[in-house]
């Protein structure tokens, strides 16, 4: 009898990555065919493409999830307005090309990204609160969630669809 494939919600197929991005401290922002990214880029592509704001990180830095085909390989930062932001971009480990964007932000930043977000992408597609975490999420083409805790933090994973 054949293996059945498991099909995982994309935040919970993406959990350790947002988990790994968010404990290194960093607020970011980006999203991909927006800025200086495009769906498809090579690492290489990406930091040529930042004009010096994304550098490639060191092995030893990347965090990589075979099982998943990702690995978040890719560093930067992007000033829109006010915000200050640093970037993860994700790649997939067989194809090398840009898949996933990941942001977050703490404090008084979670409202301005929150805000700026629905500006740009409209009311979200599914908004839900699920214990301490409120889950927005939208899906034009691109899959786009903003989960935000009681801190307050908030993370965003910015997709490619599958």
């Amino acid at each position: 009898m054949p293996a059945q494939k498991v099909v995982m919600p994309r935040r919970v197929r993406l959990l350790p990555a947002i988990l790994a991005f968010a404990v290194c401290g960093i607020a970011t922002s980006a999203r991909a065919n927006w800025a200086f990214t495009h769906w498809g880029m090579t690492p290489e592509e990406v930091v040529a493409a930042s004009g010096g704001a994304a550098h490639v990180l060191p092995p030893n830095e990347r965090t990589r999830y075979d099982e998943l085909h990702w690995e978040l390989s890719v560093k930067g930062h992007y000033r829109e307005g006010p915000l200050a932001y640093q970037m993860g971009f994700m790649f997939d480990t067989e194809t090398h090309r840009l898949k996933c964007v990941l942001y977050n932000a703490t404090g008084d930043d979670v409202r301005p990204l929150t805000e700026n977000l629905i500006a740009k992408l409209g009311k979200p597609q599914k908004d839900s609160d699920f214990g301490s975490v409120r889950d927005m999420t939208w899906t034009h083409g691109d899959e786009v969630e903003l989960a935000i805790n009681q801190q307050p933090a908030a993370a965003v994973t910015y997709c490619a669809p599958d």
